[in-house]
């Protein structure tokens, strides 16, 4: 872009506009060069104001972490720095010990609470016995079934009388005849010995 300025007695009095846009030219390229340099003297600052902060982040970690040069010290910062070692060691096992058995503690319950509830299951249902029951004439299965089934164990009287026919070895009929003895299963909530 060509420009030129027209001056009178060190003041700038016109420009000449650019010839091919028709529009007013724009700042002189000594303008525009001191622009340059003042943001990038600005950013130069800003990036050094940044590491700055980073070296001193990274200092205060290493004297959280470490003593220092230790051959600078004195004895009595040297036994001061030991100490301070010998603590922050000491909690971090106290830390490590006391998660590990938080985490026991968890596993033990966890576990015990797993085989309660099954345990617990069992026992409210009662304790599983079984019955010798003698078939007597016009008796059929089903109808001796109504007698033990516990309706809170099993489905319906089609799951009972299968375990009873697996039990008996009997055949998918469940065809049974007079004087035949028959186990039952039932449940109690009392325990016999």
């Amino acid at each position: 872009m060509s420009v030129l300025r027209i001056w009178k007695n060190g003041v700038q009095t016109g420009e000449i506009s650019d010839k091919r846009t028709g529009e007013p030219a724009g700042e002189t390229a000594y303008e525009t060069t001191a622009k340059r340099q003042m943001n990038q003297q600005v950013k130069n600052q800003m990036k050094q104001q940044r590491k700055e902060q980073i070296k001193q982040t990274k200092q205060d970690e290493r004297r959280r972490n470490t003593c220092g040069n230790i051959r600078k010290m004195s004895d009595r910062e040297l036994r001061s720095c030991r100490r301070a070692i010998r603590l922050r060691r000491a909690r971090r096992r106290k830390a490590v010990a006391v998660s590990a058995a938080a985490a026991a503690v968890f596993c033990v319950v966890l576990t015990a609470a797993i085989f309660l509830s099954t345990i617990r299951t069992s026992a409210s249902s009662g304790f599983k016995y079984y019955t010798g029951v003698t078939v007597e004439a016009g008796e059929s299965l089903w109808e001796m079934a109504e007698r033990y089934i516990d309706y809170s164990i099993y489905q319906d009287k089609n799951s009972y009388l299968a375990e009873v026919k697996r039990i008996n070895h009997l055949d998918e009929d469940g065809a049974v005849f007079a004087g035949q003895l028959l186990v039952f299963p039932y449940y109690s909530t009392e325990y016999i010995e």
